[in-house]
């Protein structure tokens, strides 16, 4: 029995210009479950997170989204920066869409009285 995956997770940040983190979240979990197997303290995946939430909550003004997103396996961090490259709109609207919300202050436009 094959007991591999065939997916990965990736933590994607990004603000109204554009991308600005994206992270393997899956080797980060590894990474933790090692550290915990040979008896040393390890959150690393963890803090990570609590970092970047807190980029987020003190830079409100960039409106700021953060989600997480099962890819396959050979689908790299370039590849989902290149996305946001080629083209933004669609690269957000899709990790939305198929992604888990972590934190979201995404400009909302119909409450702006001066365009």
């Amino acid at each position: 029995m094959n007991t591999t995956s065939n997916h990965k997770t990736f933590i994607v940040m990004w603000d109204m210009t554009g991308v600005e983190s994206v992270i393997d979240a899956s080797a980060l979990s590894s990474e933790d479950t090692f550290n915990r197997l040979v008896g040393k303290k390890s959150n690393v995946f963890g803090s990570l997170l609590m970092r970047l939430l807190l980029r987020a909550r003190v830079n409100n003004q960039r409106h700021y989204e953060i989600y997480s997103i099962k890819v396959d396996d050979n689908i790299g961090e370039d590849d989902v920066k290149q996305m946001f490259e080629d083209a933004p709109q669609n690269a957000a609207d899709t990790i939305r869409k198929l992604g888990t919300k972590i934190f979201s202050d995404r400009a909302n436009t119909k409450k702006q009285v001066i365009v």
